[in-house]
């Protein structure tokens, strides 16, 4: 199906369709490529109050330049983040702002959000998405979405129907192909 309609009553691009349609499109074979850990996410990063060390590094080689980035975004949102009551339409919300920059070095325009909890993790996506363009000196935020898109989609197709984090990477994978189609358009 080339729509899915989610329990928040939107209806979105279905991403895996959106994919298989567009990936032509998406210039994936001419991304940056570079040495990457493979698998960063919450549980393979050990922090106390002066440090913090990366574990793991099975998976480590070459890949796109963003993925340990948006592994640990993707992370973020389908896991760690904590939805009061569990509101799919406050996660569309969120969504929607993150995909709202133009360039990778923007910051969101928004206001703060009610909840601490979701002001201090967009806060730390803001903060990784800063540390990805210091870093990379890459400030197109295409690359950058299409890296997430793709990793978020893989998240989708791999977890089981019954896990939160797959409606979640649904509904951030979604509401990616919907900004990559109206690119120049305000968001």
């Amino acid at each position: 199906e080339q729509k899915i309609t989610f329990p928040f009553g939107n209806q979105l691009p279905n991403p895996i369709y959106w994919v298989n349609h567009h990936i032509k499109e998406s210039d994936t074979k001419n991304a940056t490529i570079a040495i990457t850990h493979g698998d960063l996410h919450g549980d393979n990063i050990f922090v106390d109050k002066d440090n913090a060390w990366v574990i793991d590094f099975e998976r480590s080689g070459e890949g796109p330049i963003f993925r340990d980035f948006v592994e640990l975004e993707i992370d973020i949102i389908t896991r760690l983040l904590s939805l009061p009551n569990n509101n799919l339409s406050d996660l569309f919300e969120i969504c929607i702002l993150l995909t709202s920059p133009s360039d990778l070095g923007e910051t969101y325009k928004a206001s703060r959000l009610p909840d601490v909890q979701l002001n201090k993790a967009l806060s730390v996506i803001q903060d990784l998405r800063s540390i990805a363009y210091t870093v990379t000196g890459i400030s197109d935020f295409r690359e950058y979405l299409w890296t997430l898109l793709l990793s978020a989609v893989n998240l989708a197709s791999t977890t089981p129907e019954n896990d939160l984090r797959k409606m979640r990477a649904l509904i951030y994978s979604s509401v990616i192909c919907s900004r990559l189609d109206h690119w120049d358009e305000i968001w």
